[in-house]
This record gives C-alpha cells, sequence and structure tokens, in this order.
C-alpha cells in the first residue's frame, strides 16, 4: 500500500506529466531513429556480403573484410533487436497504464459501493429505530408524541370531521 502510494505521487509529478503528455510522439520518434539504424545496417550488411578481388589484393584484406562484415552483421542484429524491443516496450507500457486506470477504477467503484452499504446499513437502522420508536411511544403522557403513524392521523382527522359535522 505504501508503495503504491510512492508510484502515485511519483506519477502526478509534474515532470512525469509534461512527459505523458507528448510520450507518444517520443515513442514514434525513437521508432523511426531505430527504423533508420536498422535500414542502415542493411545497407551495410548487403555492402560488405560480397568481397571484391581488390579488398583481397592487400596483405590483411580478408581479415579486414571479415571485420567489416562481421560489424555490419554485430549492428544488423543490434537494430533489429532494439527496434524489437521498443515495440514490446512500447506494448508494455500500454498495457501497464491500463492496468492502472482499471486498477483506480475499481478501487472508486470499491469505495462508492462501500459508502452505498453504509448507506443502507444507515438506512435499516433508521428504520428500526422508529419501530422502536413507533412501540414504545408514551401513551399517558401529556406530550405530544414523536412519531405519529399516517394511516391513524388519517383516522383521526376523519373522526373529527364527522364530529364537527353533527
Amino acid at each position: 500500500m505504501l508503495l503504491s502510494f510512492r508510484w502515485q505521487k511519483i506519477f502526478k509529478s509534474r515532470l512525469v506529466l509534461a512527459l505523458t503528455a507528448g510520450a507518444k510522439y517520443y515513442f514514434n520518434f525513437i521508432i523511426c531513429i531505430f527504423g533508420l539504424l536498422f535500414l542502415d545496417s542493411i545497407r551495410e550488411l548487403r555492402k560488405y556480403s560480397a568481397w571484391n578481388v581488390k579488398d583481397l589484393a592487400t596483405p590483411h584484406g580478408e581479415a579486414n573484410a571479415h571485420m567489416k562484415q562481421f560489424r555490419s552483421q554485430r549492428n544488423f542484429y543490434i537494430a533489429g533487436f532494439a527496434l524489437f524491443l521498443w515495440f514490446v516496450i512500447k506494448r508494455l507500457v500500454g498495457l501497464t497504464g491500463m492496468c492502472a486506470r482499471e486498477m483506480a477504477n475499481s478501487a472508486a467503484i470499491h469505495k462508492q459501493a462501500e459508502g452505498a452499504r453504509r448507506f443502507a446499513d444507515s438506512v435499516t437502522s433508521d428504520d428500526l429505530k422508529k419501530d422502536d420508536i413507533k412501540k414504545n411511544i408514551p401513551v399517558a403522557t401529556g406530550d405530544a408524541p414523536r412519531y405519529i403513524d399516517p394511516s391513524e392521523h388519517d383516522a383521526e382527522l376523519s373522526v373529527l370531521k364527522q364530529g364537527t359535522k353533527i
């Protein structure tokens, strides 16, 4: 509970809110950069996959050609994995945000249900108190009772109206 409070405090900070406002653009910009790096690595891979005879003419030409081919393959794999993992990270961020929203909605609905339960309990306890008051009305005292049953009130009014007509 304490950890979630800290995360909520961090996520509601001004810096994080400013970053989240443009997060979609940042993600797309970085995907474009990774895409360009990946395309460049493909170009380099094609460039160094075919060996020319003039590259092999020098004493260390074959070693140099293998080195360049290895670097182009390395860059291809690094750029490809970076691009793939960036899509995975983007999906994880989206799922985490959706999960956080659902948890917040769940907590709000839970609080609302708890308030409705407390209200229902108070209403039912008030009804029970009214029934107790109705049963315990002192009849012999001269004070007017606090609770008046509407049906009894209507009956008394009809009796009084009939008595004044006579």
